[in-house]
This record gives structure tokens, C-alpha cells and sequence, in this order.
């Protein structure tokens, strides 16, 4: 299967790295110039507890330069995805799938408006992923990918984009209750990610202090709240033990956000608690501390 990664950051070099180490013909597509060259002069390296792989694959700027794929799988920040849908309608054929494993609400949609509905498959992964320099990536702990349609009505293509992942060692399933799913991941990320980018933790470090625990666990009442006015339940049964557990499995990993913050880049908050404020304005549920959290990494971002 030829899968061309869009927004080939940690999470899409790991996934890129490790469908390449499987045996598919896969294209990173990034505009990171540095990493890029990196790839393609000395190849991609990827650090995990297992051990050390360099793996060569084929990474570009243009998306020109990649042709038509089997399966686009889109891995950019949620503030780039109208950009990556555009850079992605080079990359479409007749058959052509699109896959986004982003994190956030709305990126399937704004997909969609581009590239068709019909083509456009929603995950959602519990893996962990560190950028150490360019070309080089560590893998931060594996975790189940769930892949399928938002309407619960799985195609053939799903099942088969499943089968290919579970191969290259990316265990995934098809899942029907993906709403649910990824209501689950962004009270995660609501909760550990901002606070991560703060205080300039490891996930580790985060876990086994509880003041920090504390700001969770008031993130994820929020979040569940915004979510049961919705008729959503997330998918566990307490989530605050599920993110520690997560947390302590990865403990040596910088968060997506706090990597933007050390590298100076803008964050996802706004996808991330900016739509949980933005929901419970709406249904009238109070979020004061995610309202706290976007204005301090924002703070952050003004002053870089």
C-alpha cells in the first residue's frame, strides 16, 4: 500500500517509520526543511525500549513530489488541517482514503468539506511519540489505534487500512463508538497536555505530583460534563485513573503541546480545551479551569 503522511512531526515519523519498517511504500510530507533533509540524507531514526532502528523511506516538502497514494493518513496540528487538506487533493486517486489521526473535534469535517466525505476515515491512538532532533524520533509507549467511519458504518477500506497497521506492529481495531472515542482522547489531552506545556514536565514527573493531579482531574469534570450534556459518555470508567495509567507508561515523554512551547511554535490548545469552553458556553456548563489553562498557554505563545 503506497501511504503518503501528512505532518511527519513525532507521532506521523513513528507511524510513517514503523508502516515503512512493515514492508508499505510510504512518503513523509512535512514542511519541517531540516527534518526532511535529515530523512532523506541519513534516514529516519527511531529510539524505542526495544531498541535502535534507522529505516530509509522517502521524505519531501512537496506533495507534488509524491504522486497519488492508496491511504493519506493526516497528522498535522488541528490549526493546520484546511492546510493539509489542500496539500492532500494532489495526493487523491479514484480509491484513495484519507485518515486523519489528529488531535481535537472538527478536523474530520473540515477534511471532508475538501476531499469528500466518502473518503474520510477518524482515529484515535494512545501512543506516545518524542521528537529528538531531526531525522530522529523516540518512541514513547505503544498503545491501541481505533480507526473507522463517524457514522459507524465501516467500509471494507477500513478494515483493510486496519489489517495493514496491525501488521507493521501498530496494533488497530475498527471501532463503531468512535464519537465516544474521541470525546475519551480529548479529555486526556485537555487534561495533561497544557498543564505538561506550564510547568515544563515529563509525563512521569506529572503523574506523581499531585497539585498537578489535582488540575486534571478539575479538566476531566469539565470535559465529562460538557460531553454527558451531549448524550456522550467517555469511554471509561474513571478517567482520571486511565490518564495516570497512561502517563506512568510513558513517563519519559514531552507532550505534543509542550514540544510547540519549547520549539516556539503554536499549540492546539484551542482545539483541545478552546472547544471544550467553546461547548460548554453553548450548553451552559461552567469550565473555569480550562478557561485557565488556554489563557496561560496563550500567555505563553504571546511571549515567546
Amino acid at each position: 500500500m503506497k501511504i503518503a503522511i501528512v505532518g511527519a512531526g513525532a507521532m506521523g515519523s513513528l507511524y510513517g517509520g514503523r508502516l515503512a519498517q512493515g514492508g508499505e511504500q510510504v512518503w513523509l510530507l512535512d514542511s519541517w526543511e531540516e527534518h526532511v533533509r535529515a530523512v532523506n540524507e541519513e534516514g529516519l531514526m527511531i529510539v524505542s525500549p526495544e531498541g535502535t532502528v534507522v529505516l530509509r523511506l522517502p521524505a519531501t516538502t512537496r506533495a507534488e513530489d509524491v504522486g497519488v497514494a492508496d491511504l493519506v493518513v493526516i497528522m498535522v496540528k488541528a490549526n493546520a488541517t484546511r492546510q493539509a487538506a489542500n496539500a492532500a487533493a494532489g495526493l487523491m486517486g479514484p480509491d484513495t482514503m484519507v485518515l486523519t489521526l489528529q488531535n481535537g473535534l472538527g478536523n474530520a469535517e473540515k477534511l471532508a468539506e475538501v476531499l469528500g466525505a466518502q473518503r474520510v476515515i477518524v482515529g484515535t491512538n494512545a501512543m506516545g511519540a518524542m521528537m529528538l532532533g531531526p531525522g530522529r524520533v523516540r518512541d514513547g509507549g505503544k498503545g491501541a489505534t481505533h480507526i473507522g467511519k463517524l457514522d459507524g458504518h465501516a467500509s471494507r477500506e477500513v478494515y483493510e487500512i486496519a489489517a495493514t497497521f496491525s501488521r507493521s506492529g501498530l496494533y488497530t481495531t475498527v471501532a463503531s463508538n468512535l464519537p465516544q472515542l474521541l470525546w475519551g482522547k480529548l479529555a486526556l489531552n485537555a487534561a495533561l497536555n497544557p498543564v505538561s506545556a506550564i510547568t515544563g514536565l515529563t509525563n512521569g514527573q506529572l503523574a506523581e505530583c499531585d497539585d498537578s493531579v489535582a488540575v486534571m482531574k478539575k479538566v476531566l469534570a469539565e470535559v465529562e460534563a460538557v460531553a454527558k450534556v451531549q448524550d456522550i459518555r467517555l469511554p471509561y470508567d474513571n478517567p482520571l485513573e486511565h490518564l495516570l495509567g497512561l502517563m506512568r507508561s510513558t513517563r519519559d515523554n514531552r507532550t505534543s503541546m509542550l514540544q510547540d512551547i519549547l520549539r516556539k511554535r503554536p499549540t492546539e490548545i484551542a482545539a483541545l480545551n478552546g472547544e471544550v469552553i467553546k461547548l460548554g458556553q453553548r450548553f451552559g456548563i461552567p469550565t473555569p479551569t480550562n478557561e485557565t489553562l488556554i489563557e496561560l498557554v496563550k500567555t505563553i505563545e504571546k511571549n515567546y
